[in-house]
């Protein structure tokens, strides 16, 4: 497959306020295309707004009590330093309070000395990158629930949940029962290789149901590569379908593609494009489940810093000098000439790699 850029830009005189920020001239000024070439025929899809570099210059903040430099402040002093070396005493503070109470008690930082202090805790969280593959993770948790203490889990994985370990969270203390479905579609959850199906979704939320959960919270993203609004339609319906077992909040966050990850170079679907599909969830789901959506300016401001390279950063210099609201993001990544990479930097290295579309960059006009 081959994403090709065919753009086209218009032109709209609204005002537009997004979540917690001011008005801003409305940053929408058209919506380009690209083609998805497959072998049974060309599919045209939206693509990325055009940049545009006319916005409102919003005061430049009072860097004084930061930093200076030959064109901001005094030349040559540097204030950074005074905070590099009250960085430096606080750490050495923290050291030497630790050798201090170590060598009062190293019983205590060993052991059955780490057992007791973990167990002295009120309310304990487990974090990690998946805590549920953790072999023992439902007697840890019995563990810690039968001594008293209150545990949290941030986010569990649906296809290695169990009804014992749901009641032991619930018992524990939670109230609500985390999970992730990683995409709009089981097609999309497919495409970019989630190993768990609705049907251990399903079986999670009934699991919250049983425990007496009060809700079941479920992150997912919009704006894959190859998404159409049927795989919106599909997470009204499935989210319509969980709703069924317990009150359901659906967070759900713009795609946006990181460097060294399987979709590396992939574009991002558009602003314009990400606010409909959003629009259409909450239209689909209005009295039925919550709806938490991330910004589309920001998740595309997000991209771009992923996505461009060096000047990226001088760029977010320039943006926060210039008041750090989205219109002056915008212009700085025009002024420097910002232009994301639409192609993967590394190959896949897993064994079994999925074979992602090449992706063909168009002009940095069109990018956004």
């Amino acid at each position: 497959m081959v994403f090709e850029d065919s753009s086209s830009t218009t032109s709209t005189s609204s005002r537009y306020l997004g979540e917690g920020f001011r008005h801003e001239p409305d940053f929408r000024d058209g919506i380009a295309t690209y083609e998805v070439v497959t072998e049974s025929g060309t599919t045209t899809a939206p693509a990325s707004p055009s940049v545009s570099a006319t916005a409102r210059r919003g005061s430049k903040p009072n860097l004084e009590y930061v930093f200076d430099d030959p064109a901001h402040g005094e030349p040559g002093r540097d204030r950074m330093l005074v905070h590099l070396i009250w960085e430096l005493l606080l750490a050495v503070a923290v050291a030497g309070l630790g050798f201090l109470l170590y060598h009062a008690d190293s019983s205590a930082f060993s052991g059955g000395g780490l057992h007791t202090l973990a167990l002295s805790a009120a309310s304990l969280g487990l974090v990690g990158a998946a805590v549920t593959d953790h072999p023992r993770i439902v007697e840890l948790l019995r563990t810690l629930v039968d001594s008293g203490r209150e545990v949290g889990v941030s986010s569990l994985r649906a296809d290695r949940l169990s009804q014992e370990l749901v009641d032991t969270l619930r018992r524990g203390g939670a109230r609500v029962l985390t999970v992730a479905s990683d995409g709009a579609s089981q097609r999309m959850r497919d495409l970019v290789d989630r190993k768990h199906s609705e049907e251990q979704l399903v079986r999670a939320a009934q699991y919250a149901a049983a425990a007496g959960m009060e809700r079941l919270k479920v992150y997912s993203m919009v704006g894959l590569p190859l998404e159409t609004d049927t795989d919106v339609d599909e997470l009204v319906r499935f989210t319509v379908e969980l709703a069924g077992y317990l009150p359901v909040a659906l967070g759900v966050s713009p795609f946006v593609s990181k460097r060294h990850t399987p979709l590396d170079g992939a574009p991002f679907a558009g602003i314009r494009e990400v606010d409909g599909r959003l629009e259409r969830l909450r239209r689909g789901l209005r009295g039925r489940a919550e709806v938490r959506p991330t910004s589309a300016r920001w998740a595309w401001v997000e991209y771009m810093l992923a996505q461009c390279g060096p000047e990226a950063g001088l760029a977010a210099m320039d943006a926060w000098r210039a008041g750090g609201h989205f219109a002056a993001w915008k212009r700085a990544f025009v002024e420097r000439g910002c232009t994301p990479t639409l192609r993967a930097r590394v190959p896949d290295g897993r064994r079994a790699p999925t074979e992602w579309p090449v992706v063909r960059a168009p002009s940095v006009a069109t990018v956004s």
